[in-house]
């Protein structure tokens, strides 16, 4: 019974550290995209994902998404810290699965959460995004957007 209750122990208190060692889904606070990142985990890691484009309800009330990828890399400290640097690139599927949509921008986001003071990164926690967009013949320009951790099991997936 004692090996039990100390297995559990232990199985318990790695499982906040194994929580993230995943997704992140982070939702901007004015627009609804998501920014998700598959393969992050405590420490510096290489990230992919996308970046889900909201675009409105359809006629059955539900939320139609596009869909960009997205690449580069995560830290995640043991105190819940998160940041990532990654690439967009404007190749864009619609709800679908089609691509219906490419051009030569380019979005750079850095992007930083900052945990509660339980010092572990979770839903609701404030993430700040910086986005610098770059389209062959124009100036670059940057938007600072806020938003927040969201499960990753409410965000669509590719069609």
């Amino acid at each position: 019974m004692n090996r039990h209750a100390i297995w559990l122990t232990l199985v318990l208190c790695l499982a906040p550290g194994a929580a993230w060692s995943g997704n992140v889904c982070i939702q901007h606070d004015t627009t609804g995209d998501v920014v998700v990142l598959n393969g992050v985990g405590k420490g510096a890691k290489p990230v992919s994902g996308y970046f889900a484009i909201f675009k409105g309800i359809d006629a059955a009330s539900k939320p139609i998404f596009h869909f960009r990828p997205m690449s580069g890399s995560a830290l995640l400290s043991s105190r819940g810290g998160f940041s990532a640097g990654l690439t967009e690139v404007f190749m864009e599927m619609n709800e679908t699965g089609t691509v219906n949509t490419f051009s030569d921008q380019v979005t750079f986001h850095r992007i930083s959460c900052s945990p509660d003071p339980n010092h572990k990164l979770d839903v609701l926690d404030h993430c700040t995004d910086i986005m610098q967009v770059h389209k062959v013949g124009s100036a670059f320009f940057s938007i600072s957007v806020l938003g927040h951790v969201i499960p990753c099991s409410a965000v669509p997936r590719i069609p």
